[in-house]
């Protein structure tokens, strides 16, 4: 009512754009991440899968998270925005952050979002 029917899709368009790098990262660190922690004395063993596994994904989730967390501060920016809009799409939105509040207002919130992914991404 108060902002029409298309404000179902606010931030719809970043969200699709963050998914593809997201799980490509989260996949192929996970990967990277079992491999790594199998080379370490004691977690070869294979009564420690479960371990390497769990390990693998809170790590896996972290670095996913890490670097396309700027994603999520665009997208959440964007679907935010009420009647007033300051933001006019993703490059907007990433240019304005980076000039008015430096790089760094482009990870606020990323350790509540790391513990909240490597929470996530642990599953034996």
């Amino acid at each position: 009512r108060e902002e029409g029917f298309g404000a179902f899709w606010k931030g719809n368009l970043v969200t699709i754009v963050h998914r593809l790098p997201y799980s490509a990262m989260s996949f192929y660190s996970y990967e990277r991440y079992k491999k790594l922690l199998g080379m370490v004395p004691g977690l070869d063993d294979p009564n420690y899968v479960s371990v390497v596994r769990l390990l693998g994904g809170g790590l896996a989730g972290v670095t996913a998270a890490s670097v396309t967390y700027p994603l999520d501060v665009v997208r959440t920016r964007l679907a935010t925005q009420k009647t007033t809009r300051y933001y006019k799409g993703i490059f907007h939105t990433l240019s304005t952050i980076c000039r008015e509040e430096s790089g760094r207002g482009l990870y606020k919130g990323l350790g509540a979002t790391l513990l909240q992914s490597a929470f996530m991404y642990m599953n034996p």
